[in-house]
């Protein structure tokens, strides 16, 4: 039987930490990383059976279970191929297309203008400016006539604000973080990342340790920053990226969801 798994070229070493947790992110973390019902809904507002849908993030389960109920022809991308198999066996037997997929890389040219709609939940917090600028042109790129919904968590997370005042504190700030950037880098905190670590719902500390620092640099966007970020992206073919809506999500503080279209 041919697996519903398949792997294409995989280039971001931020892989290894998402195959640390894999599974365990939605079995016993924190609810608040998930979106809640009514965000479920904003993602989803629209979007008819039968239509092509492609969910950036394999952690996002609740999302894709959402869309299976909705009958809509739903494909997952992930660049770990641990949450790729994790998300296989716990939507088992009900599973849909799921495909190990750098979206910070390259495309086939048979996925571009593919999909109605690519959504993506709190995605971006997990990159650079620089992987950000690829993925979003990336996900445009997959439904150019269609819609890119992205939720991103704006300014910095609660956790962040202890690792930076702590290295402030101990003069160690530039070592893992840029101020002029907003950019944070686990793999250098070390002994600050330790000590300011703060649970995860159940995730077990030794595993929750282990996943930040294999997830290495991630930058903090503003609304503004964010927006100068997306507006400066050329697709290939010439176009660019307009922001057609935002909103706030209901239940997550300081998160916005941004409708994206390719003009």
């Amino acid at each position: 039987m041919r697996s519903n798994i398949v792997t294409d070229t995989v280039i971001n070493d931020k892989t290894v930490g998402w195959d640390i947790v894999g599974g365990l992110f939605w079995e016993k973390g924190r609810q608040s990383a998930k979106p809640s019902e009514s965000e479920l809904e904003l993602f989803t507002a629209g979007i008819k059976p039968g239509d092509k849908v492609a969910v950036i993030g394999a952690s996002t389960k609740d999302l894709i279970e959402h869309l299976i109920a909705m009958d809509v022809n739903v494909t997952v991308y992930d660049f770990s191929k641990g949450m790729c198999d994790s998300l296989k066996e716990a939507l088992s037997p009900n599973v849909p297309p799921i495909r190990v997929l750098d979206i910070t890389a390259p495309l086939n040219r048979e996925l571009i203008g593919y999909y109605d709609y690519v959504l993506n939940d709190r995605l971006v917090n997990r990159f650079t400016t620089q992987e950000a600028e690829k993925a979003l042109k990336n996900m445009v790129a997959l439904a150019m006539q269609g819609e890119v919904r992205a939720s991103v968590k704006l300014g910095l997370y609660a956790m962040d604000e202890k690792m930076i005042e702590l290295g402030k504190r101990r003069q160690v700030l530039e070592r893992f973080y840029c101020e002029d950037t907003q950019t944070i880098d686990f793999s250098k905190a070390d002994d600050i990342l330790e000590e300011s670590l703060l649970p995860h719902g159940q995730i077990d500390r030794d595993v929750l340790l282990r996943w930040y620092q294999s997830r290495g640099m991630e930058t903090r966007f503003s609304d503004s920053s964010l927006k100068q970020l997306i507006e400066g992206v050329i697709l290939d073919d010439g176009s660019q990226i307009n922001v057609e809506h935002q909103c706030n999500f209901p239940d997550a503080q300081d998160t916005v969801m941004y409708s994206l279209k390719s003009v």
